[in-house]
């Protein structure tokens, strides 16, 4: 659907063609290039010309813009991958590890690891801390900042839920220590049997 000419615009063009001659508007009728001048040099068709170079020039700036950001995003995207890759690789390792924990005895005991862990975990998230305090105060650029962010995080994301898993074995292993360290139930003493007496 065309858009609309404003009234106003229309008017404008008319009152144009009113200052002219009656053999001027002979002429304009009757020569293609006469006509096509004057449709030309129309006020409202030059401000629809600079309108249509304006937004042809903000268009270019925008696509030029965009491109400018793109191999950044590229970059973001690959940053993000690897890191999923090796959170990935971490979340099975930790897996590997659970089942070696809980098939082989180890001569540090569960609530010992248990507590390095979640040390672990800690010490990873006062890191990501200080590096937004950092970022903060300005000490580092936004770039770096980033890029240390997200690793800390995963980092500490990652500390985080081995400590939480380990939380669950030791929990898990202590439950069962209580069922098999549990005392099994008397049988209840024998009761005498009723007597003709007591009948």
């Amino acid at each position: 659907m065309s858009a609309q000419i404003p009234e106003a615009e229309i008017n404008g063009a008319l009152a144009n063609l009113q200052n002219l001659s009656d053999d001027e508007l002979k002429q304009l009728i009757e020569d293609d290039n006469v006509f096509e001048n004057f449709v030309q040099n129309l006020a409202q068709v030059k401000q629809w010309d600079s309108e249509k170079e304006m937004l042809m020039a903000s268009n270019k700036s925008l696509a030029e813009y965009n491109l400018a950001y793109e191999p950044k995003l590229k970059d973001g995207k690959a940053v993000l991958m690897e890191l999923y890759e090796k959170a990935r690789a971490l979340a099975d390792e930790l897996e590997t590890k659970r089942a070696q924990l809980e098939s082989l005895s180890s001569k540090t005991s569960l609530d010992t690891t248990y507590a390095l862990l979640q040390a672990s975990s800690a010490e990873a998230e006062e890191e990501s801390e200080a590096v937004t305090e950092q970022f903060l105060s300005g000490e580092i650029e936004t770039d770096a900042f980033i890029t240390k962010f997200i690793t800390m995080r995963t980092t500490a994301h990652l500390r985080r839920l081995k400590a939480e898993k380990m939380g669950e074995i030791v929990a898990s292993q202590r439950n069962r220590s209580s069922f098999n360290s549990a005392p099994y139930p008397t049988s209840p003493p024998s009761m005498p049997m009723p007597g003709p007496g007591m009948m």
